[in-house]
């Protein structure tokens, strides 16, 4: 079982021309980890500014809010690439 996640990207105090670059992270378990998962990729989804955003039940898509000139343009789902 693989574990796909979005994560806005991260600026300190979240100003709003920072929140872009979405990324998904995928995580595998491994008992041996000191979390108990090994990273299994990373890939930026939208290079763009970029809100909140939410993965489908089977981790294939992601939606999310953002835009070319600001994070709650529009609503754009961009589907997830398997790692």
């Amino acid at each position: 079982m693989t574990a796909t996640i979005p994560v806005d990207s991260y600026y300190y105090r979240y100003h709003y021309h920072y929140r872009r670059d979405l990324t998904v992270w995928s995580f595998r378990p491994n008992a041996s980890a000191p979390s108990g998962f090994t990273q299994a990729g990373a890939a930026r989804v939208w290079g763009g500014p970029a809100a909140y955003s939410g993965l489908t039940k089977q981790g294939d898509l992601v939606i999310f809010e953002g835009g070319p000139a600001y994070r709650y343009q529009s609503v754009m789902v961009a589907r997830v690439p398997v790692f």
